[in-house]
């Protein structure tokens, strides 16, 4: 009887070991794979790289102008856009330039869009057709070193200083605007979720921010491509663009994220950044999409809309400090005169 016992318990470890080893030649090979999918990368971003540095400054190596600029997806949500456009030059310190990629179904959207367009006439506005296509037309018209993404239903709550931002390093930082340690539930995955561990950031970092795993945690922690406010390395964004299929924002997100193992699981891998508050929030009223059945309010768009055609706007008040402990939470909203200051 002790020795059946003994001999299932050599057994019972042998197994154990061997699971061991499996886990560990699994997890080498997808690190030598991360690998090589990051050299392919660094060698097909380098002409890009190059391009962005002539369109720059063609009689020099040094870079002149803004750092970064910022690209927004809007697809029938004027109303919810002019909020983001309106909560981000108030809040955002030295803003980065803004590209505005805008669809929609109806004329009546077009006409909503039009009106935004004509109240902030700093940004630049691109009609859509296909989106791949005009992405790629888009990203074809950037021309600085860095890139960050946002969508319409996102709301800026804290101040930011948008050229200490850019200036992070994309080269071995994924640094985000929307993720903070005080964020412990994943609103689209409805359910808790533990923040990963933070540690200092180097002395060269300006502001109160925080570096953390990509891979130690999942959800929003372990979602390092996002579109909702984290800042890329353009030519190497243009190249991942190019080269993979998407239909739409949220496609394209997953798109983004077949690179992720390139940027986060390689020997030096690029370590997230946040800062101790989140800088904005999503507030996920409605949806426009049916990509992605992700979770979302029952707000129309086309209600929205006729609020905006009746002479209102959504209030930026409700939203500043707003304490959320989720990326995307649903913020009531409150409507205000569009006249008002």
């Amino acid at each position: 009887m002790h020795y059946i016992i003994k001999n299932r318990l050599i057994n019972a470890v042998q197994a154990l070991l061997a699971k061991a080893g499996m886990q560990v030649v699994k997890t080498s090979r997808n690190r030598a794979d991360a690998t090589l999918l990051a050299a392919l990368l660094a060698e097909a971003a380098a002409p890009e790289r190059e391009k962005i540095r002539t369109k720059l400054n063609p009689k020099g190596p040094a870079a002149t102008g803004p750092a970064a600029t910022g690209l927004i997806f809007s697809f029938n949500r004027p109303l919810q856009l002019e909020l983001l456009l309106r909560s981000y030059f108030t809040l955002v310190q030295n803003p980065a330039p803004l590209v505005v990629q805008y669809g929609f179904k109806t004329p009546d959207f077009g006409v909503a869009y039009a009106q935004v367009a004509a109240l902030y006439p700093q940004v630049t506005w691109v009609a859509e057709d296909k989106f791949r296509a005009t992405l790629a037309t888009t990203l074809a018209a950037i021309h600085t070193p860095k890139i960050f993404f946002l969508v319409d239903d996102i709301v800026f709550t804290r101040p930011l200083n948008m050229a200490a931002f850019a200036a992070l390093d994309t080269a071995k930082y994924i640094p985000s605007l929307r993720l903070a340690p005080t964020l412990n539930r994943s609103y689209t995955a409805q359910m808790a979720q533990t923040p990963p561990a933070f540690t200092p950031v180097p002395a060269d970092i300006q502001g109160d921010m925080l570096a953390f795993n990509w891979n130690e945690r999942g959800n929003e922690w372990a979602y390092p491509m996002s579109v909702d406010g984290h800042l890329f390395d353009t030519a190497e964004i243009k190249v991942m663009s190019r080269v993979t299929p998407y239909k739409a924002p949220n496609t394209y997100e997953g798109a983004l994220m077949r690179f992720a193992p390139a940027l986060t699981q390689p020997i030096a891998p690029r370590q997230g950044l946040c800062f101790a508050q989140p800088k904005l929030l999503n507030n996920p009223c409605n949806k426009v999409q049916t990509e992605v059945a992700n979770v979302a309010g029952n707000i129309t768009p086309e209600s929205l809309l006729a609020r905006w055609q009746a002479g209102e706007r959504l209030a930026h008040a409700p939203y500043l400090n707003y304490p959320n402990t989720a990326p995307h939470t649903e913020v009531p909203l409150v409507f205000e005169a569009r006249g008002k200051n």
